[in-house]
């Protein structure tokens, strides 16, 4: 089966993945330098993953039941 994306979507994933690898970055570097300003770059870089993957997830979702799904 075949299933086509849009390139927004594939873009979304890249960006959630990136977002992600930063926040573990960042609370590597909260846990060593404990920087109250580290901890709040944190904060809002976890804010931010997941509101990325709510989206991904929705966009998931939406083709996996069938929307936006074209199949071979």
């Amino acid at each position: 089966m075949n299933v086509t994306v849009d390139l927004s979507f594939l873009i979304a994933v890249k960006d959630m993945r990136e977002e992600q690898r930063r926040f573990f970055h960042l609370t590597k570097e909260a846990k060593a330098k404990k920087l109250p300003q580290l901890w709040a770059q944190r904060k809002n870089c976890l804010d931010s993953s997941r509101q990325l993957e709510a989206l991904v997830d929705i966009r998931l979702d939406q083709y996996l039941n069938g929307k936006e799904v074209a199949r071979d």
